[in-house]
């Protein structure tokens, strides 16, 4: 087995899907979600 370390920016890799662990109330205040948020806006939030 083969694994490689990147210290890279998750939401620059061309993906179909991103999947990461959130809270029971699918706040998006830290982490992946507050990257999103950050990067896409506040609507990431009221989509989910």
């Amino acid at each position: 087995m083969i694994a490689r370390i990147l210290n890279i920016d998750v939401l620059d890799l061309p993906a179909d899907a991103l999947i990461y662990s959130s809270n029971v109330l699918l706040n998006c205040s830290g982490g992946v979600g507050a990257c999103l948020v950050e990067r896409y806006g506040k609507q990431v939030q009221v989509d989910l």
